[in-house]
Order: C-alpha cells, then sequence, then structure tokens
C-alpha cells in the first residue's frame, strides 16, 4: 500500500508542521482584524459625513429662516402706517400741486 511511517521523522517535522500551521492562522486572523478595522474606520467615516450633512442642513434652514425674518422686518419699516401713511402716499396731495390760471 505505501510505505511505513517513521517515528523519527513525524517526531522531527511535527514543530515545523506546528510553526506554519501557527503562522497561517495568525496570517487569518490578523486579515480578519485588519478587515473589521477598515469596516469600522469607513462607517465611522461615513457617519460624520452624515453628521456634517445634517448639521450643514440645519444651518442653512436657520440662515434661510433668519433671513426670511430680516426682510419682512424690513418691509415692515419701509411700509408707512397709519394717518400719516395715508397722508404721505396720497398722490394729490396739495403740497405737490400748483394752480394755474389762465386768463
Amino acid at each position: 500500500m505505501g510505505r511505513p511511517m517513521n517515528t523519527r521523522n513525524v517526531m522531527v517535522r511535527s514543530p515545523n508542521v506546528a510553526r506554519i500551521q501557527n503562522a497561517q492562522q495568525q496570517r487569518d486572523e490578523t486579515q480578519r482584524r485588519q478587515f473589521a478595522l477598515a469596516i469600522q474606520e469607513e462607517a465611522a467615516h461615513k457617519e460624520s459625513q452624515v453628521q456634517d450633512s445634517n448639521k450643514s442642513e440645519s444651518t442653512q434652514i436657520q440662515k434661510d429662516a433668519q433671513k426670511e425674518k430680516n426682510s419682512k422686518k424690513r418691509k415692515r419699516k419701509k411700509r408707512p402706517r397709519g394717518k400719516i401713511a395715508r397722508q404721505q402716499q396720497d398722490p394729490f396731495d396739495e403740497q405737490q400741486h400748483i394752480d394755474l390760471k389762465i386768463d
């Protein structure tokens, strides 16, 4: 069938085989750790982008609301009110017209 195994050869080679197996296991474990670390870093980066996006959106909304509020205030200041305002807006005010008589 096959040749018989020499116990001495097996004993001599077993430390070498054990080292190789340990190295392979460590390599696999190291690759898994590196992959997990890369995924964590990517997730953290994406999360920070989302947070930045949310912050910039809320900041933009606040700025737009403030601009709208300021523009409403300016419009109110420009628009005259009350009796004095109606007198000022009247285009046929007596002070603005000159009576001319031609004979």
